[in-house]
């Protein structure tokens, strides 16, 4: 009977595989039309995790994450709003834990260069993206006719990770895994569990579970011989910035059986292929990162510019200039104000200017006026929103 089983197993897997040359199959890990990822709420599930909570001390609460003052810009590399310690703290506690052969974890070409980001959501959750950077990808495992068949240099897979900071501490809201160009999403999980996944022998798609794996690409990928499990690696050096500013693009370094120059390069964020670091480049590539990156890493919502509001409001001659309902995603750091009376009084007609870290500012004219009154909001970008109103300064209360 155990040998029947195994006997329709491989008849099955011929006849999947002899189906699959009728049909256009993404194998090559080119990108195929991917859903844009938006975070959503945390959920009560989990999408393959580990057991275990992270505790809340394992990471700066989010507020402290996040730079409200332009003068702390030299802890922000990537000018992304996140501290680079809080990117790198929470890109490492919740790096993911893959299930994966030994063989791909080891041994060569079939290693890995592992490039990590990590973003702000509108919604207020942090994104983590791990490019994976996988050499090669050796296509169908095992042997016999197909053995190696879709077998490319480079493997262009990921995994993108959405983590919101709460009472209980930091935990994933969302899980995002990558295979042979597709993305695959589940809803998070209410502990800090690391993530985990399932890796296919050779092909490196990943699933979050060994029976979706065994039954991936048409029962082509295979995670039933794993015999090793391993960390995605987070480098302090691998952080590949925003889109504000890049930190790391082009990786250039030597791979094997490549000793003479020009040295092999990748760069992440401009390519459109991805070659695993191969020289020459005599096979196909996979999808480049950039473009996956237009998918999964959005624009930093704060790069917006401040939004300049304020109202003055005056007690006979005495004027408080309020602009606490100018706004900007995470804090405004300076307030600039421009004042031009218009007065027959020499005492009242000369100009005015503040530069404030608060919005509030009172002032006391001599008589009745006309002000020419100018805001200028800056934010810890340096990007600034300017606003300009007339007053009417009288000799009993009014406001404008």
């Amino acid at each position: 009977m155990a040998f029947y089983n195994i006997q329709r197993r491989l008849i099955l897997r011929a006849f999947t595989v002899i189906g699959m040359m009728t049909v256009v199959v993404a194998c090559d890990d080119t990108l195929v039309s991917p859903e844009r990822v938006d975070a959503i709420a945390p959920a009560s599930h989990a999408a393959g995790t580990t057991h275990g909570y992270m505790s809340a001390n394992s990471i700066p609460g989010r507020t402290s994450c996040i730079v409200t003052n332009r003068a702390h810009l030299i802890h922000d590399a990537d000018l992304d709003g996140i501290f680079d310690s809080c990117e790198y703290a929470i890109a490492h506690a919740f790096r993911p834990i893959l299930e994966i052969d030994y063989d791909d974890s080891s041994s060569l070409p079939s290693r890995r260069d592992t490039h990590w980001g990590v973003t702000l959501l509108p919604n207020t959750h942090f994104r983590v993206f791990y490019a994976l950077g996988y050499y090669s990808d050796m296509g169908v495992s095992g042997k016999g006719l197909f053995a190696g068949l879709w077998s490319h240099q480079g493997d262009s897979e990921y995994i993108v990770i959405d983590v919101v900071g709460g009472r209980r501490g930091w935990q994933v809201a969302r899980m995002c895994v990558s295979s042979h160009g597709h993305h695959n999403c589940k809803p998070g999980w209410t502990s800090g569990a690391r993530p985990r996944s399932w890796v296919s022998r050779f092909k490196h798609a990943n699933y979050f579970s060994r029976y979706d794996c065994d039954r991936g690409a048409y029962r082509t990928d295979d995670c039933s011989s794993h015999d090793g499990q391993s960390d995605v690696d987070v480098r302090a050096s691998a952080n590949i910035g925003s889109r504000i500013k890049t930190l790391v693009n082009c990786v250039v370094h030597q791979r094997p059986n490549s000793y003479y120059p020009p040295y092999p390069r990748e760069c992440l964020w401009t390519d459109p292929r991805f070659y695993g670091w191969h020289y020459p480049r005599v096979r196909d590539g996979a999808t480049g990162y950039g473009s996956i990156l237009n998918w999964h890493f959005p624009h930093t919502p704060f790069s917006d510019r401040p939004i300049a509001s304020f109202q003055v409001v005056c007690s006979g001659q005495r004027c408080t200039f309020d602009a606490s309902r100018s706004s900007d995603d995470f804090g405004i750091d300076t307030y600039n104000w421009t004042i031009i009376p218009s007065s027959t009084r020499p005492e009242d007609n000369s100009r005015i200017s503040w530069k404030e870290s608060s919005p509030m500012r009172t002032h006391t004219f001599h008589g009745p006026t006309t002000l020419q009154v100018r805001l200028s909001v800056l934010d810890i970008h340096g990007r600034s929103t300017d606003v300009t109103k007339t007053v009417s300064v009288m000799g009993g209360p009014t406001g404008s």
